[in-house]
């Protein structure tokens, strides 16, 4: 029996020692029964019975979460009503922006529609500096790409970067444009602009002007003709993503694109003359050089130039004295240009004729305290005599004969001293002067060119008179009515008796046989003036001038050449402006097909000689 278990327990039944120790284990199994079971209960009775909170906590809390949506309703509503325009404007300002659609500016045309100035596409880099400002690590591409330097974008940074927009580059080209858009640099966008071209160059600078960056004319026609040229920008919206590239568009006021401007100018004699007169003032080292060149039947401006001569391609040829269109702004003392109107004015008197005669030995003449002389001692001179040797002495003696009044009288009616409305500003008036009492000095100088000052499109208008039968147009720059602008000046006769006069000058036995044009009869007069520098008659310092028209018999082309201090060792007009005027009149007449006509004395050419006057 000791060795044997109870087959229905789990204590032994023959080991009496392991009994006691069996009865514990079994009382500490029934404790833990005992408490699982009790915690299993009161866990049941704790979930079906909620537990017993203070109501104070459930206002505090309903209180709180009702005090921000309040709060989060109230600020809503102030900015609804005091800031509703200013959120309204930052939204639009990041995604949608209003910019001006360019207009077309209008070209300039000559009068046989070939391109004087036109408009050509460009692209210009502007950026959002809130976008492109705050990545700098970007800038170093764009700095390579457009040539700008880094100091230069983080200068824009720091006085842009406020605003919305700012210029990086204007007037790139197209392609360069693209690549720097295809770098996909935050805040980067690109502007189509024009950008202002002269296929001619320098030649016509002067009377075509130039545009700002803008394309706003800023001086000759361009400026003269702003509105014309320019009409009227368009407007567009974009809208952009957060990166600032546009990804949609539309228009809101539709652009009115600028007319086209057809001017009396052509190209080809445009560029002729600016050559020669170039090549002259070079030649003799003078200072500046005008010229102009006129129909003689209306007036109209076929080409106006100067010298020194500036690039209208080229932004930084745009300096004060190179600007200046001379030939309207720049007066000078005519001389001996203006003996022929000393003469018109005899001969409408009735007093004198072509054949009258004016003693000018000993070849000096003492007026008052004033000595005039002549470069040779001419003796008796015809009147007609007195415009071909260019006799000083003659021209103040046949002035003498009348009223001083009488030669300002039809100085101003022809149009000196006063400007002569071209489309063009900046123009002088000259000067002639209007006394009380005229000095014996100052009635003798008068008659050959001295004691006032024109412009040498002032001339150029004088000459038309002459070679137009007394009728005399506004010189213009527009093709036009002139009926309406012309006046009659002086009479058909005595224009005509002039001009006999002026063709003789442009003969072996005139002061302008470097002025002839093979097969053409020329009428002109040639001129030499002392130069006129701080109020004083300089040394040796001189203006030379011609000015003449052709056919002689029938003209056709008006033509005037100066230039300014030659320092060479000729100075004489008809030695330097003359042949200017020949190379630039044999070309016009061809090019205009004008018939050939004989000079006077038939010959078809003229031995060539020095001219003295």
């Amino acid at each position: 029996m000791d060795g044997t278990r109870d087959s229905g327990g789990d204590c032994p039944t023959t080991a009496r020692d392991d009994l006691s120790r069996c009865s514990r284990h079994e009382d500490s199994l029934s404790f833990a029964l005992t408490l699982r079971i009790e915690w299993f209960a009161m866990s049941r009775r704790s979930r079906q019975q909620p537990v017993k909170t203070h109501p104070f906590r459930h206002w505090s809390v309903a209180l709180l979460v009702m005090a921000g949506l309040g709060g989060l309703f109230w600020r809503a509503a102030i900015l609804q009503a005091t800031e509703r325009a200013h959120l309204e404007e930052e939204g639009r300002a990041r995604f949608i922006r209003d910019v001006p659609d360019l207009a077309l500016r209008g070209r300039i045309l000559d009068r046989h529609g070939e391109p004087l100035a036109m408009s050509t596409a460009v692209d210009s880099v502007w950026a959002d500096p809130k976008l492109f400002c705050r990545d700098n690590q970007k800038w170093g591409l764009l700095s390579k790409q457009i040539g700008i330097d880094l100091e230069t974008i983080r200068s824009r940074c720091e006085q842009y970067g406020g605003r919305r927009f700012m210029w990086i580059r204007r007037h790139l080209r197209p392609s360069q444009a693209a690549k720097i858009l295809d770098s996909n640099i935050p805040g980067i966008a690109l502007r189509r602009e024009y950008r202002r071209f002269y296929p001619s160059g320098a030649a016509s600078s002067h009377v075509l002007g130039f545009t700002d960056i803008d394309e706003v004319g800023q001086e000759g026609l361009e400026k003269s003709f702003q509105d014309y040229l320019a009409g009227r920008d368009g407007l567009k919206r974009l809208w952009r993503d957060r990166s600032g590239r546009i990804i949609d568009g539309m228009e809101i006021d539709r652009v009115v694109h600028g007319r086209d401007l057809v001017t009396t100018l052509d190209i080809r004699l445009q560029s002729l003359l600016h050559s020669e007169l170039s090549r002259a003032v070079s030649e003799h080292q003078a200072s500046a050089g005008m010229a102009v060149m006129l129909e003689a039947q209306n007036g109209e401006v076929l080409a106006i130039t100067n010298y020194p001569k500036f690039n209208p391609n080229n932004r930084a040829e745009f300096k004060g004295p190179l600007l200046r269109n001379r030939s309207l702004t720049d007066p000078f003392e005519p001389g001996s240009t203006m003996k022929p109107f000393t003469i018109a004015m005899a001969l409408s008197s009735g007093e004198l004729t072509p054949e009258t005669l004016i003693e000018t030995s000993p070849g000096w003449w003492r007026v008052g305290n004033k000595t005039i002389s002549d470069v040779h001692d001419y003796g008796t001179l015809s009147v007609s005599g007195v415009v071909v040797k260019s006799s000083n002495i003659g021209a103040a003696k046949i002035a003498m004969q009348f009223p001083p009044e009488e030669l300002r009288e039809l100085l101003a009616k022809i149009g000196f001293g006063s400007r002569t409305g071209i489309e063009l500003s900046g123009e002088s008036a000259g000067r002639l002067p209007k006394r009380r009492q005229w000095r014996l000095t100052e009635h003798a100088t008068l008659g050959y060119g001295y004691g006032f000052s024109v412009t040498a499109l002032q001339l150029a208008q004088a000459y038309q008179v002459l070679a137009n039968d007394g009728l005399r147009f506004q010189p213009t720059l527009i093709s036009q009515n002139q009926n309406a602008r012309s006046k009659q000046v002086l009479s058909a006769e005595v224009t005509r008796e002039v001009r006999a006069m002026l063709r003789q000058v442009v003969t072996p036995e005139g002061t302008a046989r470097r002025a002839r044009v093979v097969n053409y009869a020329v009428a002109g007069k040639t001129g030499t003036t002392k130069k006129i520098i701080d109020g004083q008659y300089a040394d040796r310092r001189y203006i030379a001038s011609f000015a003449g028209f052709a056919p002689a018999n029938k003209p056709r082309f008006v033509m005037v050449v100066v230039i300014d201090d030659p320092k060479g060792e000729h100075y004489y007009g008809g030695r330097i402006a003359a042949p200017v005027f020949s190379k630039v009149m044999t070309r016009a007449l061809h090019l205009f097909n004008v018939p050939p006509q004989p000079p006077l004395s038939l010959q078809q050419t003229y031995e060539v000689v020095d001219a003295s006057y």
